[in-house]
């Protein structure tokens, strides 16, 4: 059994469960796969991609993020005890030291760790993002702890690798992003901006993150020929490959649509999204044009800028050939056998 300790909710959007998924998608059973969240929240997702999921009770009736992590062990302990785990995996920024020892007596742990800058107690740790440096953290780690660091490692679904992206002469699809959670109601400012009664030959693609106001959102797109909203989207990779140019916030979602090679925008509202951001600025993969918090209405404006300047063909295909040069798209196939070796060899 391998179990994920992943949450998502409408404050902290649904990253770590998306990105865990991908990881237990790898492995062949899963039935083979628990996981364990704050949130009743994250149960109808869990249950959408066929997973088993059980909702610790400690937090009942409280917000996560009040809660120190430490207090959930003993009810995590128990789950733990029934289930029989060979591996852990940890996918919470709340985790402390002494939270994963005590895990680490229970079993083999994993940590999912985006910042690199700590070393935490655990069997395996993993920090796929593209600006990781693998030398920092394998001198940080002693040899006894297995180190996945760099795109190599970045989960994609096989779906993203099946998926036939081509570089079209004229843009005519655009994809809007904006998270799970989307806590500035970006959708509806993105709506607003690109919105038209006469369709100029442009249709947006607006995807509802899962925690979103669906019907605000229709009535913010109501009248307006060029926008489609969409929630829940299954196949998501057949829609990503149907547009020609997205428009995404920084996380999992911009490795894939790398994975794909398709043309981004970015933009960022949230703090863990500026390291990946800052490095796509250093590389100069694609448009980055600043976070929500800092600039405002003044980043819609940017961002609609941005998206003219990529109708430009030859600009599309560089920024197409550059993502895909980063991105190989066996992540998460690397990962579940890193993580079944662990499992074995510290049986």
């Amino acid at each position: 059994m391998i179990v994920f300790r992943a949450d998502g909710s409408n404050k902290i959007g649904v990253g770590h469960l998306m990105r865990c998924m991908t990881i237990a998608d790898a492995f062949p059973d899963k039935e083979r796969v628990l996981f364990v969240t704050c949130s009743e929240d994250s149960v109808p997702i869990l249950n959408a991609r066929g997973y088993r999921a059980v909702v610790l009770k400690t937090y009942e009736g409280k917000d996560a993020a009040d809660v120190p992590i430490d207090k959930e062990l003993k009810e995590f302990a128990e789950v733990l005890k029934e289930n029989k785990p060979s591996f852990i995996m940890v996918d919470s920024y709340r985790a402390t030291d002494s939270y994963l020892a005590e895990l680490g007596k229970i079993c083999t742990v994993g940590y999912i760790d985006d910042a690199g800058d700590h070393k935490y107690p655990v069997k395996l740790l993993l920090n796929y993002n593209a600006f990781a440096s693998y030398d920092k953290l394998d001198e940080l780690y002693e040899t006894d702890t297995m180190v996945l660091v760099g795109p190599d490692y970045v989960p994609i679904r096989k779906e993203f690798k099946k998926a036939k992206f081509e570089i079209r002469d004229e843009v005519k699809n655009v994809l809007v992003l904006t998270g799970g959670g989307d806590p500035y109601n970006l959708a509806s400012k993105f709506i607003a901006k690109f919105g038209s009664k006469d369709s100029d030959g442009v249709t947006y693609h607006s995807v509802c993150g899962f925690y979103a106001d669906e019907e605000e959102l229709k009535k913010a797109a109501a009248g307006f020929k060029n926008i489609k909203l969409y929630k829940n989207v299954k196949n998501i990779w057949n829609l990503m490959a149907s547009c020609d140019i997205a428009i995404s916030a920084g996380g999992t979602t911009i490795y894939e649509l790398m994975a794909l090679g398709i043309p981004v925008v970015g933009y960022t509202f949230a703090d863990n999204q500026h390291p990946l951001m800052n490095y796509i600025i250093r590389k100069k993969v694609f448009p980055m044009c600043g976070d929500y918090r800092d600039k405002g209405e003044e980043l819609i404006d940017d961002i609609a800028s941005s998206v003219k300047e990529l109708f430009d063909k030859e600009r599309r295909e560089n920024i197409s050939r550059v993502e895909k040069s980063i991105i190989t798209g066996s992540g998460a196939e690397n990962i579940r056998d890193a993580i079944k070796y662990c499992a074995y060899k510290n049986v």
